[in-house]
């Protein structure tokens, strides 16, 4: 747990281990860098920049319109004595410090996207709710409701009332604004403004700063050996498709349903151990063996799986609300892989080669590729995600206790979505969101089963040659 204790210790540590040496050691290595490699704070003049993630949201909004697949949800309850006001100014002050939770998209009159500054002003309209499971539903509906890249607002903050002592705090945002990094970002900052009223400094820079950067990285050429790398990774890939005989859809609703899954002690304590010795993180060993489910399902020996990747390398990154993550296409192959120990070397080389290339655009490498796109407008590249699951840590602020609440809104942007859950040491579990217009409850309990049937072969004989 995470404490914040009162007006004289107003920050919330999300890393226990850093200390004032090390943050001045990493403020040494940014003042090293040449200085059009930084990024740098730009006037207040004109429209603000968009990102590439921007303009590529703003796309997928206008091919989804109706849809919530660019929303991003979370939920806290608060438990103790609230104070509505202190509340809400902490709120209005997250959205007064970032400019991107106020940056709307336009068309100008030339066809060209740009941006604008919206009022800063949120409401934190208050709503009663009879009991904490009818405030989660009352939760979900609220964060399915979409949220609108033109006119904005893009931030929506709901409190629900259950009890005196107890709320359900509902923030949803749109993506183009936020990642889920942004989020945990905003709860320590609404947790230091709400215990120490003015205490929490703005960023160093802005998300239009980032983005203006960005784009004269990309226009200077800076990110073309990175986009090289993708293109020759990537080049004669073959999508994989678990229901061939499915059309799909020209217009998709990004209906979905999701399963649970745990993978059984035994072979998950087998994982854990072999992700040790490989020096493979849980998330690496998760790919592996979706990686050799999928191939075996698929009849192929290499993949396409995507993952996400952060993007805050950049100390002036690490406070900044915004998206930065980047959907990555890991092409793994499973041809060479001997032993499941073997296949995790590989995944693992693959994984910091994407971390060392993992600036490039997504659009570039499509471009780059020429991939048409589907009838629905996707580009039929990535279907498969595997990602790692971050929970965000319990927050205690004063005598006010803050609790995260999932809020699950099925949208299924991919065929597959795969969350891979750790618990205590060894413990391995899977959260699968699928996509129902092009699979069905049975394609997905087959896979489920290859999966366990891996996972077992692994726990069984670990350096046993597998085949695809």
């Amino acid at each position: 747990m995470v404490t914040v204790d009162g007006p004289d210790n107003p920050r919330v540590v999300a890393k226990p281990w850093w200390n004032a040496e090390r943050q001045a050691l990493l403020d040494q290595l940014r003042e090293a860098r040449p200085p059009d490699d930084r990024i740098a704070a730009r006037p207040r003049h004109g429209r603000p920049a968009l990102s590439l993630a921007q303009e590529r949201l703003w796309f997928v909004d206008a091919v989804a319109r109706g849809t919530g697949v660019n929303t991003v949800s979370g939920g806290l309850w608060l438990r103790g004595e609230l104070d509505r006001a202190g509340l809400h100014r902490a709120v209005r002050g997250i959205v007064a410090r970032h400019e991107v939770l106020r940056t709307t998209v336009h068309v100008d009159g030339d066809g060209r996207l740009g941006g604008l500054l919206t009022d800063p002003a949120v409401p934190l309209p208050v709503l009663e709710a009879d009991g904490p499971a009818e405030a989660v539903r009352a939760a979900k509906d609220l964060a399915s409701a979409r949220l609108d890249l033109t006119a904005g607002p893009l931030l929506r903050a709901t409190l629900l009332r259950v009890a005196p002592e107890e709320h359900l705090l509902v923030l949803t945002a749109h993506h183009a604004a936020v990642d889920r990094v942004s989020l945990e970002i905003m709860v320590r900052e609404l947790v230091a403004g709400y215990v120490a009223p003015g205490s929490v400094e703005p960023p160093p820079v802005q998300y239009a700063d980032y983005a203006a950067w960005q784009r004269r990285r990309f226009a200077s050429g800076a990110l073309a050996a990175q986009v090289d790398h993708w293109l020759d990774r990537l080049r004669g890939a073959r999508v994989l498709d678990l229901a061939p005989e499915c059309p799909r859809p020209a217009r998709r609703s990004y209906a979905g349903a999701v399963v649970e899954h745990a993978v059984a002690p035994g072979a998950a304590a087998r994982l854990a151990a072999l992700g040790r010795e490989h020096r493979a993180t849980p998330l690496m060993v998760a790919i592996a063996v979706w990686a050799l489910a999928l191939s075996r399902l698929a009849d192929r020996p290499d993949v396409v799986i995507g993952t996400p990747f952060g993007g805050r390398d950049r100390m002036e990154l690490h406070r900044l609300v915004g998206c930065f993550v980047n959907l990555l296409p890991l092409r793994i192959d499973l041809a060479g892989a001997g032993s499941f120990g073997a296949l995790l070397d590989h995944v693992r080389d693959v994984m910091v080669a994407a971390a060392a290339n993992a600036e490039a655009p997504f659009d570039a490498m499509v471009r780059g590729l020429r991939l048409p796109r589907d009838p629905g407008g996707d580009v039929p590249l990535i279907r498969h995600v595997v990602q790692q699951a971050e929970p965000m840590p319990r927050v205690q602020a004063g005598s006010l206790e803050l609790v995260p609440q999932d809020i699950d809104i099925v949208v299924a942007r991919f065929d597959l979505t795969v969350f891979a859950r750790t618990s205590g040491r060894d413990g391995l579990d899977f959260r699968i969101v699928y996509a129902t217009e092009v699979l069905d409850a049975a394609a997905v309990r087959r896979v489920v089963s290859e999966v366990d049937r891996v996972c077992a072969e692994v726990a069984g004989e670990p350096v046993r040659s597998f085949s695809v």
